[in-house]
């Protein structure tokens, strides 16, 4: 697959998570809105019912007062407590009283006897009043039926009167209490069982009673509904109530669809990620394998060719053993089999990658010995440069437990890069000290160096320092993610100090042997 076919992929996948993503904000804040909704209809819903309730409350307290039935102060009838159904308690009837159905903030009902005293309609106290108890209706027997009417129209006129001679005190038409036990019931019944506040304001939005805790400051949602709105004359009032706990109490009933969007919205993008960042690995892989396969096969070429041409030289009969120089041809074969031997080994640590954990195969291994073995032979590459390598042993215990074969690549991956990346006369510095339980090798050269922004990337796998315009650098990226696995697994560190333009210092941590 081509470089276009997956950009064009990654592109149409975007969108459909970018749409993905905008459709779950959109149906979020659809659930948020309609759950506000009902917030907000619940509460009018019990706030117009609270009105009501208040002025049938009035209405019948002022019949009751026509009626001269006694109440307290307050303007609100039989205040005192309830039987154990949660009614209020009948009284005690009289004689010549009728039972009447009330209402208050508490009981849904409750009953009361009401005394009728004969007017000067020539009513005896032998006339009875009956009413049903469930409200129902009430029908009063009496031997003139005309004098019950001209009673009747007495009475309402009375009242009306009585509620339109003079505009009453909202103050005393309000008992705080008892509208707060109302509002509490009204809400828990409507599902809302949240703490609130509220007041009473007029048509100028002036404060007339209020709650205890009301804040008049506090940034909330406030819901209003008008008090006594049949009232004919009079100034307007109205019940402003509002929830110090509503966007809580509304982001925790729409937090579960919320969170669990956002989960599944989050894991799809990390995935889509992790996905992209799969497909451009495989990519950078495959053309690395590539490269590496393409590589390898041109350096295998050069000394299996020169193998083959010197042994056709020892083979070839028209040439005279004293002119055959066999010594010279033998080195010749020996050193491009240890050329060949070392390509192989390339090849070896790149399937290292892919096995996981590197078997080693432990020994104590005198580390002086085998660095100045390597400088042996490493000597040959940097005269060709015309360079130079000098060593300095100042550890005064060089032993470690390791594979041999393994920490010999490692110092020969760090000589060859500080050759590779050199764009004048070479000069390589080996170097060993004793740090506490640990032996420390460095390899400091006089390359072209590394950038702060490379410096930290410089071990990862495949990765390789851009070179400038040296364009003769030869590698796969390999080498030093090679160093630092293998450091790691005998128990050691990497690390490295580089300025550009000033060379590098690459250094390795290995444990001492045990005794």
């Amino acid at each position: 697959m081509n470089t276009r076919w997956i950009w064009s992929i990654v592109v149409l996948t975007a969108i459909a998570l970018l749409g993905l993503i905008g459709m779950q904000s959109y149906w979020i804040r659809q659930a948020v809105r309609i759950r506000q909704e009902e917030f907000g209809e619940l509460v009018h819903t019990s706030l117009v019912k609270i009105s009501t309730q208040l002025e049938n409350e009035e209405a019948r307290n002022h019949i009751i007062k026509e009626l001269g039935f006694p109440s307290d102060s307050s303007g609100y009838l039989f205040q005192g407590g309830k039987d154990d159904a949660g009614k209020v308690p009948l009284r005690k009837r009289r004689r010549n009283s009728v039972p009447v159905t009330f209402y208050d903030y508490y009981a849904e009902q409750f009953s009361a006897e009401v005394s009728i005293t004969p007017e000067t309609n020539g009513s005896t106290p032998s006339e009875v009043a009956t009413a049903k108890s469930n409200g129902t209706g009430a029908r009063i027997q009496s031997r003139s039926s005309h004098s019950m009417i001209r009673r009747k129209s007495v009475i309402v006129q009375n009242i009306v009167d009585e509620m339109l001679r003079t505009e009453q005190d909202i103050r005393r038409r309000i008992n705080i209490p008892l509208l707060t036990a109302a509002l509490k019931e009204e809400f828990t019944a409507h599902g809302i069982p949240l703490a609130f506040c509220f007041a009473v304001r007029n048509d100028r939005r002036q404060l007339i009673l209020a709650s205890e805790h009301y804040d008049s400051t506090l940034r909330a949602d406030r819901f209003t509904v008008r008090l006594f709105p049949n009232d004919v004359i009079g100034r307007p009032y109205f019940l402003e109530v509002y929830f110090p706990e509503q966007p809580a109490y509304l982001r925790h009933a729409t937090g579960l669809v919320s969170i669990s969007a956002m989960a599944v919205t989050l894991l799809i993008i990390f995935l889509f990620g992790l996905t992209l960042y799969v497909i451009f690995r495989q990519k950078k892989l495959s053309e690395i394998k590539t490269d590496f396969i393409n590589n390898m096969t041109h350096e295998l070429k050069t000394p299996i060719s020169t193998i083959s041409l010197a042994s056709q030289m020892l083979g070839d009969p028209s040439i005279p053993p004293e002119a055959k120089n066999i010594s010279h041809i033998t080195g010749i074969i020996q050193n491009e089999s240890k050329r060949l031997s070392y390509q192989v080994e390339k090849v070896l640590q790149m399937s290292v990658f892919d096995r996981g954990k590197i078997p080693l195969k432990i020994k104590t291994v005198n580390m002086h010995e085998l660095i100045d073995s390597i400088i042996s032979n490493f000597r040959i590459q940097v005269k060709k440069k015309d360079g130079t390598i000098e060593w300095s042993f100042n550890a005064a215990y060089c032993r470690v437990n390791g594979d041999e074969l393994h920490l010999t690549n490692v110092i020969v991956n760090l000589l060859e890069n500080a050759l590779k990346y050199c764009d004048k006369t070479p000069e390589i510095f080996v170097s060993t000290e004793n740090q506490k339980r640990y032996l420390k090798i460095s390899v400091r050269d006089n390359g072209i160096g590394i950038s702060k922004e490379n410096l930290r990337r410089v071990f990862e796998k495949f990765y390789r320092v851009p070179t400038g315009n040296v364009h003769n650098v030869k590698g796969f990226g390999l080498g030093l993610s090679y160093v630092k696995k293998i450091v790691e697994e005998h128990g050691g560190s990497v690390g490295v100090e580089s300025e550009p333009g000033k060379g590098s210092v690459f250094y390795i941590m290995l444990p001492f042997a045990e005794e």
